[in-house]
């Protein structure tokens, strides 16, 4: 077992374009954004963009309110590049003469968090495999997994909404104010 945890990385960095790559980044305010690419220039299971496409759309499922629902296709926000510098955990980065063979096509989603945890499954039957990273603080070394056809990732902690005092405070200076305007007009009543 100790000796699998060394080669996963190195076999990772070998082979880096055949799996999806999903970048997930926690937010404040119940927030975060999931960027998934894929490599439809090296990734032997992908012929060209269109397909590329499809595979990102429904390699990734959120569980929402108990249930497993694929990303929703009209929030995605799509991008093409050929450098995974910003897609993808220095561990399995490919070497910098070789990005000009890439092809990556990048869909990107900014979630709005209803629920304290995020959990992702890449759904059974699933042909892509997928790396879901997280990126790290400094001097630390990136969280990732991988997720298999099936698989369900372990929860994500989503950081908690801020909880404003000014509704509260509204509803207090509304209260009063009414309640001083029912004094004046009580007043002129009765005069």
């Amino acid at each position: 077992m100790l000796f699998s945890g060394f080669v996963i990385p190195q076999a990772a960095f070998g082979h880096g374009s055949m799996f999806l790559i999903a970048k997930l980044e926690v937010l404040p305010e119940a927030r975060a954004v999931l960027e998934i690419s894929a490599d439809h220039g090296q990734n032997p299971m992908i012929a060209n963009e269109a397909e590329a496409r499809a595979a990102l759309l429904k390699c990734l499922h959120l569980r929402e309110k108990g249930d497993f629902r694929p990303l929703d296709e009209k929030a995605a926000k799509w991008s093409t590049g050929k450098k995974w510098r910003e897609l993808a955990p220095e561990s399995i980065l490919p070497p910098a003469d070789d990005e000009d063979a890439h092809k990556l096509l990048t869909a990107k989603w900014e979630l709005e968090c209803a629920e304290p945890s995020l959990v992702f499954q890449a759904p059974k039957g699933s042909l892509q495999d997928v790396l879901l990273w997280m990126p790290a603080e400094p001097g630390e070394s990136p969280k990732w997994m991988m997720l298999l056809g099936g698989d369900v990732s372990r929860e994500i902690a989503v950081l908690p909404r801020e909880k404003s005092i000014w509704p509260p405070l509204v509803a207090v200076v509304v209260l009063l104010t009414l309640g001083s305007l029912w004094r004046v007009r009580r007043r002129q009543i009765q005069s």
